[in-house]
């Protein structure tokens, strides 16, 4: 996607252009300055928060580049305030010229309100009843779940070689629905599937897979030698 070039009251002192690049789904944003006396040379390029996480689109929250007194202001959703909340806690981090480059000086933190048709499904339960391994390969490369949702057939497809592709024992789990363009699946809704009660914000998900309704899938029995062009 084209990076959008601004100029600045403040940058345009320092004879630099600001250039922001929005790539991926969902959304996340590379912020980069560049100098216009010689060749345009970068003198700055941020990616990710000093948490290590990105600028990125969540919970129908975009990120957002602004220039306030000279500094370089980036606004970036962090996630819901807490488990039931109706707030989601946004991070401004500050990077502040030396005379040289950027760097980070600061972040501040804001709640905005989150609709709630963009607020991760709470509690929803999955039961996982039996289990089995098929794909290309005769051992098989993808795992599969097969499970219901208030009483509803389902199967959770995963495949192997995937380091979150988990082979969970038949029992009562949560699982999160992500959003459009989230996961690693193409072609079908991608789900994270959480032991019973666990606190998301602090627990990372046992595993993720593709969700299919049981009457809609291709592999109600599989065998080693078939395949499901679902997961790529």
């Amino acid at each position: 996607m084209p990076g959008c070039k601004t100029r600045h009251r403040f940058l345009a002192a320092r004879n630099q252009l600001l250039m922001v690049t929005a790539a991926g789904l969902p959304t996340c944003l590379t912020v980069a300055v560049f100098s216009k006396a010689a060749g345009t040379p970068q003198l700055w390029s941020e990616s990710s928060t000093p948490d290590k996480n990105g600028f990125c689109e969540t919970l129908g929250i975009e990120p957002e580049v602004t220039i306030t007194n000279g500094r370089i202001l980036v606004k970036a959703p962090v996630g819901m305030h807490s488990e039931h909340a109706s707030h989601a806690d946004v991070a401004e981090y500050v990077y502040a010229w030396t005379g040289k480059t950027y760097t980070f000086d600061y972040k501040e933190l804001s709640l905005k309100f989150v609709p709630p048709s963009e607020r991760p499904r709470e509690n929803e339960k999955i039961t996982i009843e039996r289990r089995s391994r098929g794909g290309k390969s005769l051992l098989g490369d993808r795992a599969f779940l097969y499970s219901k949702i208030d009483g509803e057939p389902y199967v959770l497809e995963c495949v192997l070689s995937h380091s979150d592709c988990v082979e969970l024992p038949p029992n009562q789990y949560e699982i999160a629905r992500l959003v459009t363009g989230e996961g690693s699946y193409k072609n079908c809704p991608n789900v994270d599937v959480y032991r019973i009660g666990a606190n998301r914000l602090k627990e990372k998900p046992l595993g993720e897979y593709c969700l299919d309704y049981m009457q809609d899938y291709e592999y109600r029995s599989p065998s080693p030698g078939k395949s499901s062009e679902k997961p790529q």
